[in-house]
């Protein structure tokens, strides 16, 4: 009889926690009721060439119906190297990758190697440092090992999405040398 009275005791008591912590919640989440709709850069920028519309008229017709940012992901030497502003160049040397980077990208590119690798990268010798012109860059490294260092947002999509008057939420990956 005595061990029916503690299970009913513990069950009330969880429900009491339970319950008190619910009510807390509740409170919170009444106090807390807004939202931001993200909108996903690659899909408008599908639905734009779908539809025919520029990028910029398709983001207006979201805005205007409450969308507040778009998701814009960060940018990999791969996914540089498939929309050709990387060329890749073979090398007769095993265990390096050469590649010229195309459309004023060559800083971006050369510093997300400098900060986030330890790999040995080689520039043109007469590379005017202030310069933001296309380059070749050679790194100690084969591509498909670096082919997935993020290199940061894709300036023109930035440009494009603040255009609207949209905020933008990066999607940046971890790399493996980040430090907290």
């Amino acid at each position: 009889m005595i061990f029916r009275w503690v299970l009913w005791f513990l069950v009330l008591t969880g429900l009491g926690a339970a319950g008190y912590n619910g009510a807390r919640r509740w409170k919170v989440e009444q106090d807390n009721r807004t939202v931001e709709i993200v909108l996903d850069y690659g899909e408008l920028r599908s639905l734009s060439a779908q539809t025919g519309q520029g990028f910029v008229d398709v983001c207006r017709v979201f805005k205007e119906v409450g969308a507040t940012s778009v998701a814009v992901t960060e940018e990999t030497l791969g996914s540089m190297e498939e929309t050709k502003r990387i060329e890749l160049i073979p090398t007769s040397q095993l265990g390096e990758s050469y590649f010229f980077v195309h459309q004023g990208n060559f800083r971006r590119v050369l510093n997300a190697i400098q900060t986030k690798t330890r790999y040995s990268v080689k520039t043109p010798p007469d590379l005017n440092p202030d310069a933001s012109e296309d380059a070749g860059i050679r790194a100690n490294q084969p591509f498909n090992i670096i082919l997935g260092l993020g290199v940061g947002l894709d300036p023109r999509a930035v440009s494009a999405v603040r255009e609207v008057g949209l905020g933008v939420v990066g999607r940046v990956a971890n790399y493996p040398s980040m430090r907290s």
